[in-house]
């Protein structure tokens, strides 16, 4: 189930080639070598970045971020925020005390 502990490092398969990874508090965001991002964990406020507030135990692809090659990446308790190869700034989560800069 998805509320066991894994003590040991284990392969995670079906998921690209992966670059990076960051972790937040209830969630962890997927880097590919190809500048695509994923994330899995609580949806809380949003973080994981796929249009709502839903959990998602199996990493999944961020559709928002599509045809962007992102190439840095950070998670916080509740929210996340992503950079582009131009440059951008892309965030999403919870937006209290000025985390995602709106």
């Amino acid at each position: 189930s998805s509320a066991e502990a894994f003590p040991c490092p284990a392969r995670r398969g079906g998921l690209p080639k992966i670059a990076a990874v960051c972790a937040g508090a209830h969630h962890s965001l997927l880097l590919t070598q190809d500048g695509a991002v994923w994330s899995c964990g609580k949806g809380t406020a949003g973080a994981l970045g796929h249009g709502g507030r839903a959990d998602s135990a199996a990493p999944r692809a961020i559709v928002a971020l599509k045809g962007l090659r992102v190439v840095a990446m950070a998670a916080g308790q509740a929210h996340s925020a992503f950079v582009s190869e131009d440059g951008a700034l892309f965030t999403c989560g919870a937006c209290a005390n000025g985390r995602l800069g709106v």
